[in-house]
């Protein structure tokens, strides 16, 4: 056994249908990011009373719940989609492709009621040069998505919620998890540009277009939909699968260059519910359309005030922080009333199938 580095450590996702059996992991599962995994422990300690001690003689694991964070640079294939997909969870087959015979396929990823309707996730990832972690199977409990700089790479986030994390005994060992690969040989990354588009408007308008365009320096999105673990007597051992632990919520906060004028704070002030739309691009596939990654919101409102803090001698800037709602019903040139994805790559199948 040797200690491994960070960069030299191979890690792989894959989706598990079924909860606490976990998958093995193979060709188009590699993973590349930042993972924490933390572990949720009721620690069991009886009372002292009427013992004739002053401290207790021992104590024992009840339970425990493991968590997991991921952090990474999104990509059209690097295992990012499926993550967004099992978060949201639905993702249907994308069906032919936008152009003929050239391979470009159009995902669009939506929060399905039903929790966890996509499925969970098998992760493993080396610890040393013969261990391994693996988080049996897991929901994925929120997502998050921000812009450290224009022109750069997004950064994505993940929680994940798991039944246990196994130390010794894996379904995917040392070999596997290394054996694992991207589905495309060095996946391309989402990155963001000045080309890209931001378009925004109220939510009663048609549809968003190039009219709509509106810059932005700077873009922070917040999706959680808590799930809960309950603890039962159920004849075997393990977590059982969680249930919901409250309502899906949002945000989404919008840095703007500089205060040009009180626009923002009549629409604050007003309460008016806006819709936007994030777009970025990536290189063509084939001679069809370029891949592309969309940030669809249907429902956003400024709760909170503009924030446009005079303390420096150059431009007053401007953040916005909307919080998100389901729109009821989709507006005109979206596909869901709640936030929503769309995503062109080369997968050809469903993104949680």
């Amino acid at each position: 056994m040797a200690s491994i580095s960070g960069n030299l450590a191979s890690a792989a996702i894959k989706r598990a249908g079924t909860w606490g059996t976990a998958v093995a992991v193979g060709s188009g599962n590699r993973l590349r990011a930042k993972i924490t995994d933390t572990q949720e422990v009721q620690k069991l300690v009886a009372d002292t009373i009427g013992s004739g001690r002053i401290m207790a003689a021992d104590g024992t694991i009840g339970n425990t719940i493991p968590r997991v964070s991921l952090e990474m640079q999104p990509g059209y294939r690097n295992n990012f989609d499926v993550l967004l997909a099992l978060f949201l969870g639905t993702s249907a087959s994308p069906g032919t492709e936008i152009t003929a015979s050239q391979g470009d396929y159009l995902h669009k990823p939506q929060v399905n009621t039903t929790l966890d309707a996509g499925g969970y996730a098998t992760l493993a990832w080396e610890t040393s040069t013969t261990t391994v972690k693996e988080l049996v199977t897991a929901a994925v409990t929120s997502f998050g998505i921000s812009f450290p700089s224009i022109p750069g790479f997004p950064v994505a986030t993940f929680e994940l919620l798991g039944d246990q994390i196994k130390y010794s005994s894996t379904e995917n060992d040392n070999s596997e998890i290394q054996a694992a690969t991207f589905t495309e040989g060095n996946p391309e990354l989402i990155t963001c540009a000045f080309v890209d588009t931001f378009w925004v408007d109220d939510q009663s308008t048609g549809a968003l277009a190039s009219g709509d365009l509106y810059s932005i320096v700077g873009y922070d999105l917040s999706l959680d939909r808590p799930h809960e673990i309950r603890a039962e007597i159920k004849g075997s051992a393990g977590n059982s699968a969680p249930v919901s632990g409250g309502d899906m919520t949002g945000t989404v906060t919008v840095d703007i260059k500089t205060l040009a004028d009180h626009t923002w704070y009549t629409v604050w002030a007003a309460e008016t519910a806006k819709k936007s739309r994030l777009s970025m691009e990536g290189s063509a596939i084939g001679t069809g359309v370029n891949k592309r990654f969309t940030i669809l919101l249907p429902r956003m409102k400024l709760l909170d005030a503009p924030n446009a803090p005079l303390t420096s001698p150059g431009y007053i800037p401007l953040t916005l922080t909307f919080d998100l709602f389901d729109a009821v019903t989709a507006p005109t040139g979206m596909d869901s009333a709640f936030p929503h994805f769309e995503i062109v790559n080369t997968l050809s199948t469903s993104l949680v199938a």
